[in-house]
């Protein structure tokens, strides 16, 4: 069974950790980069465990929509 929850500060290390061990693993997806753009984004990043070990993660910011509706 998988677990999935949100990412939190507390959460650096371990997803750094994971990043670097990974085989897919680039600078993009380290915290350091990530939260150096922070101000610009929504963060929504997503860590899954399997079987109380960090299986995968997904970065992921959230984008809020506006629409501006007019009456002609």
């Amino acid at each position: 069974m998988f677990k999935v929850r949100q990412y939190t500060r507390e959460d650096e290390l371990e997803w750094n950790n994971f990043v670097e061990n990974s085989k897919q693993g680039t600078f993009l997806f380290n915290r350091s980069y990530m939260d150096y753009h922070a101000d610009r984004f929504h963060d929504c990043s997503l860590m899954v465990y399997r079987k109380d070990r960090l299986y995968a993660l997904l970065p992921a910011n959230r984008l809020i929509l506006r629409f501006i509706h007019t009456k002609d």
